[in-house]
């Protein structure tokens, strides 16, 4: 306890279960004297985190993410900070009754590894209560780019055969994550991917010309011109 003047003081709480409490402020001279500010202290369960969705997004930002977890304080009796692969979110929006789940708006990030979600909650006095999980992380990543297709014809029957698949060659593109959609909501089998460039078995389709447009899950598309 640190007595900074006749009518206030600084002390370093010791540890307890989670709920109001008493504070009491005992002092000793001829006789000991309280004084007592009842429920005047919240102590807050540290938060856990036990899963985010989505697990990756747009590196421009302004997406809307779900954390899920424990012991999630509501937003007018504290101050909640998330972080996502070590960049601040934008803004908590909203967490539910039951403090096991929130939502958050992404901020612009570099594209980059996978990196920990970190809630960390504070009461109206400095301190807080701090969670982090890295088995449930967040990655930014940048939109996919598409540069060029090749070949730019083919049967109506689909790839049937192998001499049928399309190279598409662009940036961005993620294993697991990512679709191709020859004109609108036909969609093509990968059969080989990297970051760079792809291949695909187109389905079957009607004669005419159609746009490829590659999708990354929660990032961003391409569309080839």
């Amino acid at each position: 306890v640190n007595v900074t003047a006749p009518n206030s003081l600084t002390a370093v709480t010791g540890a307890n279960v989670a709920g109001l409490g008493n504070v009491v402020v005992t002092t000793f001279g001829v006789a000991a004297q309280n004084g007592v500010l009842v429920n005047g202290y919240t102590y807050l369960a540290s938060p856990t985190v036990t899963g985010i969705n989505p697990t990756q997004g747009r590196d421009t930002g302004g997406q809307t993410v779900t954390i899920t977890g424990t012991n999630f304080p509501q937003l007018a009796n504290s101050t909640t900070l998330v972080q996502l692969a070590g960049t601040n979110v934008t803004s908590v929006d909203s967490v539910d009754p039951t403090g096991t789940q929130m939502t958050v708006t992404t901020a612009a990030a570099p594209a980059g590894p996978p990196g920990v979600v970190v809630v960390t909650t504070f009461t109206t006095v400095p301190g807080g209560s701090q969670a982090s999980n890295a088995f449930n992380s967040f990655q930014y990543r940048a939109i996919p780019t598409v540069t060029t297709f090749s070949p730019v014809m083919g049967p109506v029957t689909g790839g049937t055969i192998p001499a049928h698949d399309v190279v598409v060659n662009g940036t961005n593109f993620v294993p697991g994550s990512t679709t191709v959609e020859f004109g609108a909501g036909n969609f093509g089998t990968i059969v080989a991917i990297n970051a760079t460039q792809l291949t695909v078995t187109p389905p079957a389709h009607a004669a005419g010309a159609v746009n490829i447009t590659v999708t990354v899950t929660s990032v961003g598309s391409a569309t080839s011109a």
